[in-house]
């Protein structure tokens, strides 16, 4: 679980400027012009929300700071001026020297969940720490030491200019984030390779040339995928149990992490925040525990809606909890059982990545902390007619071809 951001109060003041808010014209003008489902009727309702999210921004910053650098660090980094506008051509930008003003897409903000605003922020502020700790430094904007930089906080070094829900990506089969610019770099090189003397020479130009402007070292090119982190389920006000043991279950055994992380309610006034449980892993593993989550869900509603008419009686919400808590009790016996028959080769395959997915996930939430749940009463009936249902289960592969073969078996 990571620490929610601190102040969760209102604020006294805001660290708020553009442009585009400089005169309420402005803002008639951009809600005119939007071709997005906006929310808001009027100018001072977009304010409001521009305000609580800037509120936002500055609890998420001042968390990163907080957890990521040492106290003596800390003193040297200045809070900067946060800025949102509407139709800039970017998703964020940093502004260094005498502005110090980091500023986001407006558009980002309103139509994508928290974490792809995270995402940006995490990047921009990766750019001013950059500026803070190696100043005299000269390199591409996403070279070696930025992206050194990025480690520190968990943030992602490659730039984007324009944002796609890295759950749609997952789903749509996508590389994640950067994975087109060194597939393409592993193309030049490979041409390079097999070419003639000019095609040779020419691609392998061109592939330096983009491992320059970018930053890219041998390593990045040897990694087959980046780690992301996508959100499963939606944002609550308080954490359903049985999301939070199947959490457990998805780190445990599909190869990814998890974690409760606080997402801002930008709707609320004074700022208020829901709890969102994210996974982080390769691409392919969270497409695939998605899936499993996804499945385990539906499969625990159906069950428990047969249940009902088959008994006739209403389930109550706790009777479904226990069911479903059942459910993941035989699964997870059910995994156990499969490992223990497993060769010590086969198991160290399975475990390979486990350290760089350990050392992404400390870097991108350093002041996670873990929490344990209270007790309660259980239906002894349901949860064993749940653990009976989940020994007995078997997760079926999805309909998106080359699904890996962990998950067919």
């Amino acid at each position: 679980e990571s620490n929610p951001p601190s102040q969760l109060g209102r604020l006294e003041h805001y660290h708020y400027a553009t442009p585009a808010y400089e005169t309420t014209y402005n803002i008639r003008r951009f809600l005119q012009k939007s071709t997005m489902d906006v929310k808001f009727s009027s100018p001072q309702l977009l304010k409001l929300f521009s305000e609580t999210a800037i509120e936002a921004l500055r609890l998420n910053w001042q968390d990163t700071i907080r957890h990521s650098l040492k106290e003596s660090d800390r003193r040297r980094v200045k809070e900067p001026v946060f800025a949102l506008s509407p139709g800039v051509s970017w998703l964020g930008r940093w502004y260094g020297g005498e502005k110090q003003t980091l500023e986001l897409r407006l558009e980002l903000v309103m139509e994508h969940p928290w974490y792809a605003v995270e995402d940006v922020l995490l990047h921009e502020m990766a750019h001013q720490l950059k500026e803070v700790f190696y100043p005299d430094v000269e390199e591409p904007p996403h070279g070696p030491v930025f992206r050194r930089v990025c480690q520190w906080i968990g943030a992602n070094p490659t730039a984007a200019t324009e944002i796609s829900e890295l759950d749609s990506r997952v789903f749509a089969g996508g590389t994640g984030t950067g994975g087109e610019l060194l597939e393409k770099v592993r193309k030049l090189l490979s041409l390079a390779e097999r070419g003639d003397e000019h095609e040779a020479e020419a691609a392998l130009g061109k592939a330096r040339a983009l491992m320059t402007r970018y930053g890219l070292s041998e390593e990045d090119l040897d990694n087959d995928e980046q780690y992301i982190t996508i959100a499963l389920g939606k944002a609550q006000f308080r954490k359903d149990t049985f999301d939070s043991y199947l959490g457990g279950y998805l780190h445990e055994f599909w190869s990814v992490r998890s974690i409760w992380i606080p997402m801002p309610d930008l709707q609320t006034k004074p700022l208020q925040w829901r709890q969102q449980l994210m996974i982080c892993g390769t691409v392919s593993n969270c497409r695939i525990a998605s899936y499993v989550y996804d499945f385990i869900r539906h499969f625990a509603f159906q069950q428990l809606t047969a249940m009902r008419v088959r008994t006739g009686r209403r389930i109550s919400v706790r009777d479904g909890r226990d069911y479903s808590l059942g459910l993941l009790r035989g699964l997870r016996s059910a995994m156990k059982n499969q490992l223990n028959k497993l060769d010590a080769q086969t198991l160290a395959l399975i475990h390979k990545d486990d350290f760089h997915l350990d050392s992404y996930y400390d870097s991108r939430f350093p002041g996670r902390h873990a929490s344990r749940a209270s007790r309660f009463h259980v239906n002894r009936d349901m949860v064993d007619a749940g653990e009976r249902d989940g020994r007995n289960l078997k997760i079926s592969p999805g309909l998106e071809q080359g699904v890996p073969r962990l998950l067919k078996q």
